[in-house]
């Protein structure tokens, strides 16, 4: 009897080491998850706007866009991060000078519901880091402060975010 209880507690063990079989690639180009369009990416020194699933997934190399090292906020509130990234159509930089785009598959983790003044807070520090998008003068940071304190909704939030280039 003494062995069956042995066992017993021995099978969960056992059947938790067993390897889970690689998740297969995806087929298509997308997103794993569902996103309320339009979205917010926000990275170390960038805020980039995209209007839509296509637009997000679209790419080229020249871009400089390396979606793990963003945090994407959409016009919902939901914020999430890029665990994953597999490459479609992508050519040798050499071809064309990383300007043919390409488009992705972005394998997405939520991380939850931020507010609107948490995302106003990490928008503002973005816009504000050395050698940004406000070329550390204290005419740029002025207007991207104003712009991003009047935010009220993600949707003004992301509409601010569109022109940064106007922010220097």
């Amino acid at each position: 009897m003494e062995r069956l209880v042995v066992f017993g507690l021995l099978i969960p063990i056992l059947t938790g080491c067993v390897a889970k079989p690689p998740k297969s690639p995806p087929a298509n180009p997308g997103t794993s998850l569902s996103l309320s369009y339009p979205v917010l990416l926000v990275g170390d020194r960038n805020l980039v706007v995209r209007d839509d699933e296509n637009s997000l997934i679209t790419t080229t190399v020249a871009s400089g866009l390396n979606f793990p090292q963003y945090s994407i906020i959409d016009s919902a509130g939901a914020e999430y991060s890029v665990v994953g990234v597999t490459e479609f159509g992508r050519k040798s930089l050499f071809s064309d000078m990383g300007t043919r785009p390409y488009q992705v598959f972005l394998e997405l983790k939520r991380r939850g519901t931020i507010s609107v003044a948490d995302a106003k807070a990490l928008t503002l520090k973005t816009a504000l880091e050395p050698n940004g998008l406000t070329s550390g003068t204290a005419h740029g940071e002025e207007i991207a402060r104003q712009r991003i304190d009047a935010c009220q909704t993600f949707a003004q939030l992301i509409e601010a975010c569109r022109k940064t280039w106007e922010w220097r």
